[in-house]
């Protein structure tokens, strides 16, 4: 699939959505690597991480505001552990799109309980419940 993109760059290397499909390869061979099988494998993952946080930002220098763009990249602080940055693009991306997807808002309520927020981490559980019932 990677090699796919990188035909695509030789198309429209402006795409941010290319980008965002490298990036999201990049997350996907992340996810994919075995938890606690060495010392190199935490090392590869980093590095799948920094890959994907590179197209990312890749794709928000094409487009400041491509809402896949600002997901991926919120996912790739939130993996890093950087919970507060995270936060701040999703906050970004619903002033952009307040309709997104209830889903997306599964994001800041992850942020909040990884920063100890309780009370606002609960209230943003509950609304996607109230947006996705069922």
């Amino acid at each position: 699939a990677f090699e796919h993109y990188q035909s695509s760059d030789k198309i429209d290397p402006h795409s941010p959505l290319t980008w965002c499909g490298k990036g999201l390869i990049s997350m996907a061979k992340m996810a994919v690597v075995k938890v606690g099988a060495s010392q190199r494998t935490g090392e590869k993952s980093a590095e799948h991480l920094n890959q994907a946080l590179t197209m990312f930002e890749n794709a928000l220098e094409c487009d400041r505001t491509c809402i896949p763009a600002l997901l991926g990249k919120a996912a790739v602080l939130y993996n890093k552990r950087q919970f507060l940055a995270s936060l701040q693009l999703y906050k970004e991306v619903f002033q952009l799109n307040p309709a997104c997807p209830p889903e997306v808002r599964l994001g800041p309520a992850h942020c909040f309980a990884a920063l100890k927020k309780t009370k606002k981490a609960k209230k943003a559980f509950e609304r996607v419940l109230e947006l996705v019932p069922d």
